[in-house]
């Protein structure tokens, strides 16, 4: 088992791109433990990619049409967020049923659908969201998720319901 700690978001894709299957992003790895066949000991193969430590990952904006949520953004974070409770009060609630305050204090938005399985799926997909790529590049959810081998997700964007 490998940990890398790429120097941009860009350099993390590239990486897993030369590493094919052997490569996984990681951030708060809750749910990531759950695919081991020993919860406490990752695939000797593994090459851990760390994706926790570029701010563009880790803040929650509003641009003139979208909300901005990181992938690195805490769960708990999240939910408590107050852009999230004013623009997005229905993830904020889907949230706060989510796993134990401990998961939420570790787990990261972009883990969660990472994984393609997580309890923030449903709900992102029903609000329409996007995903932006480390190309620049943005791509429904939905189109996200039928992705055996999913690329590393910088941030979602949630439509804003206040404008026109």
């Amino acid at each position: 088992m490998l940990l890398t700690h790429p120097s941009s978001p860009q350099a993390a894709q590239a990486l897993a791109r030369k590493l094919g299957n052997a490569a996984c992003f990681i951030a708060g790895g809750t749910l990531l433990q759950q695919s081991w066949a020993e919860p406490r000991l990752a695939p000797q193969a593994t090459h851990f990619i760390n994706v926790m430590h570029w701010p563009e990952m880790q803040q929650i904006r509003l641009s003139p049409q979208y909300l901005h949520i990181g992938a690195g953004m805490r769960l708990e974070a999240v939910r408590l967020h107050p852009l999230v409770q004013q623009h997005a009060p229905v993830l904020a609630q889907a949230l706060a049923e989510l796993g134990a305050l401990g998961v939420r204090h570790l787990g990261t938005l972009g883990g969660n659908i990472g994984w393609g399985e997580g309890d923030c799926c449903p709900v992102l997909l029903a609000m329409d969201a996007q995903v932006e790529l480390t190309d620049s590049n943005f791509q429904p959810l939905e189109q996200m998720l039928k992705l055996q081998q999913r690329p590393l997700m910088l941030s979602f964007l949630l439509p804003r319901s206040d404008v026109a």
